[in-house]
């Protein structure tokens, strides 16, 4: 266990959505849980975890955020062997209690009384939390933790400073949320989460068949990668804010600039000087600024997702006559005329030889 916990006659999903956004986190998703343990209130586990790498998050100053307007906050942490523990009581935007250690040292006076060792330690959470520390343990360890993939009532990921809803049981690839090439491997977990590996389901033929294959590969066949930009935002950049305020929205993308803007990282530099020399109130749509390069690296700063990999014929082959296809019924010449030509192809290889013989319909 490694969470904060809000009461949930508190806090709702939207309220605890303003602490973490005004905790300008980046690469950080968030999972929120309602729990109810066997002894106290019902809470709102919030669990923070590094997109990267899966590890837990501590964030300076969230409880007391997330304790402001009267509220109470708190972060508890229990290690996998159980001796040590940890937490901190936050009410009123202040931090009340905290202590870290481990648990047979306890020792800590509570309204004049003395707790010492792990049954003080019990007696004192319960005393300064009305919540008993086994049953919160218990009630966080039951609610399910598949790892790398979001579910639950509420999923958010943290990004540059944005707030983004993650769809119910979405992988959390550490790729799609920053910019990388088809070069890259994505590691896929066994199905189901049976065994640990996959290696021994491959023999030696099945190796040469993908040397081959990759043999017979152009190595200079061109690849495609989608960006997923956050369309009202760069509007909203470059026709209504000021430059003072895209200039201090580019700088902030500066840390990550190589992961969020690729091939234009290195202009960053060069436009944010640009931005900054406008007048501070003007927006760039109507200023000297307006130029290409300044309007490309500000809209990829608002990319939140990225998809590379795939070559250019599957896309211009395959998925955008898919996604061209109209309402409009096929002509049954038309399929008469390609039946032998599709006939043992894949649906998509199919609807491509089809639409090659008949390009008028």
């Amino acid at each position: 266990m490694y969470s904060y916990f809000v009461l949930a006659n508190e806090h709702n999903p939207q309220s605890i959505e303003t602490c973490l956004r005004e905790s300008m986190l980046s690469g950080v998703w968030v999972r929120l849980r309602q729990i109810e343990p066997a002894a106290g209130p019902a809470l709102v586990m919030v669990e923070l975890f590094e997109v990267e790498s899966g590890a837990p998050v501590d964030v300076e100053g969230l409880g007391p955020r997330l304790s402001a307007d009267g509220r109470t906050a708190l972060f508890a942490a229990v290690d996998p062997t159980e001796r040590g523990a940890a937490f901190e009581i936050c009410r009123s935007g202040e931090q009340q209690q905290a202590w870290s250690g481990e648990l047979e040292s306890f020792d800590l006076t509570v309204e004049d009384e003395q707790h010492l060792g792990r049954e003080g330690f019990s007696r004192a959470f319960a005393a300064l939390t009305g919540v008993a520390w086994d049953a919160l343990v218990e009630a966080a360890s039951a609610a399910p933790r598949e790892a790398g993939v979001a579910n639950g009532q509420a999923n958010l990921l943290l990004l540059r400073g944005r707030v983004l809803l993650i769809p119910e049981g979405m992988p959390l690839r550490p790729e799609l949320f920053r910019l990388h090439y088809a070069e890259e491997e994505w590691e896929t977990a066994p199905a189901n989460g049976e065994g640990d590996s996959t290696e021994d389901e491959y023999d030696e033929q099945d190796v040469e068949d993908e040397e081959t294959e990759a043999d017979e590969a152009s190595a200079d066949e061109s690849r495609l990668m989608l960006v997923l930009l956050d369309a009202r935002l760069c509007r909203h950049l470059w026709e209504e804010a000021p430059a003072a305020s895209v200039a201090s929205f580019l700088e902030a993308v500066e840390p990550a600039r190589a992961a969020v803007l690729g091939p234009l990282a290195h202009a960053l530099p060069d436009v944010i000087g640009i931005v900054q020399a406008q007048p501070a109130d003007r927006v760039l749509a109507s200023s000297q600024a307006r130029e290409l390069l300044v309007y490309e690296v500000v809209s990829m700063a608002t990319a939140v997702g990225f998809v590379a990999g795939d070559t250019v014929a599957f896309y211009d082959q395959l998925l955008f006559p898919l996604l061209n296809l109209t309402e409009q019924p096929v002509s049954p010449e038309a399929v008469r005329a390609s039946l032998e030509e599709i006939r043992g192809m894949g649906v998509l290889s199919a609807m491509v030889e089809a639409l090659d013989a008949n390009p008028a319909k």
